[in-house]
């Protein structure tokens, strides 16, 4: 009988789903995708997933979860792995990219993904997710609704300054334009005191923000 010295799971992570795959390596380093499966991408979803993990798992030997980090599909399920006390990697889509391009297999959907992650944390030392102090989610909860303002703020001046060159600019139009303009501007002023009290509040973040900001270009 074959001795296992390696095993993992990896799993594709969309909106709704989990494609999920269950991988072991042999001591002749021999690798075999032993089952796959989809669960929903909800709390019950992720208790079945454990269940059927660990029932697929070699008790002997630990077994890592491989994510791939695509946009925040990733974090409710990341979250109940952590604590369910599993050891979890989250992987950059680059890295994933990377590493997929290396394989034999260039099918490219939902199930190949999940072997291609299982494959990549039976092949690769990959680092232990940890999971962040509540304060730095919440800083990058406000960071990222911040750029998604900044950014639609951006693409309504770009509809300001091409209506105000038309050969027959709409006086109302611009005027209804300025008013969302107004009002995103006036929602990032309010996300950024937010900021700045969370960040008040906590002095080692505070220190470590007043270093970098006075690298040029970042501040």
């Amino acid at each position: 009988m074959e001795k296992i010295v390696k095993q993992s799971v990896g799993i594709d992570c969309s909106k709704d789903e989990l494609d999920v795959c269950f991988g072991q390596q042999n001591e002749l380093w021999q690798i075999h995708h032993k089952a796959t499966t989809t669960f929903k991408n909800n709390k019950q979803g992720f208790s079945q997933l454990v269940r059927w993990s660990m029932k697929m798992a070699d008790k002997s030997v630990p077994v890592n979860f491989v994510i791939e980090a695509t946009g925040v599909y990733h974090e409710r399920v990341t979250h109940h792995l952590f604590d369910a006390q599993k050891r979890i990697s989250v992987v950059l889509p680059n890295r994933a990219r990377h590493f997929a391009q290396t394989l034999t297999v260039r099918t490219v959907n939902d199930k190949e993904s999940s072997k291609m992650l299982a494959t990549l944390g039976l092949e690769k030392q990959l680092d232990a997710w940890q999971k962040p102090e509540s304060v730095f989610t919440l800083l990058k909860q406000l960071t990222r609704e911040r750029e998604q303002l900044k950014n639609e703020s951006t693409m309504c001046k770009n509809q300001l300054h091409a209506e105000s060159h038309s050969a027959f600019p709409i006086k109302s139009s611009m005027q209804r334009i300025n008013k969302r303009i107004g009002m995103l501007e006036k929602q990032c002023t309010e996300i950024e005191t937010e900021i700045e009290k969370i960040v008040a509040a906590h002095p080692n973040i505070a220190e470590k923000v007043e270093k970098i900001s006075t690298i040029k270009g970042i501040g």
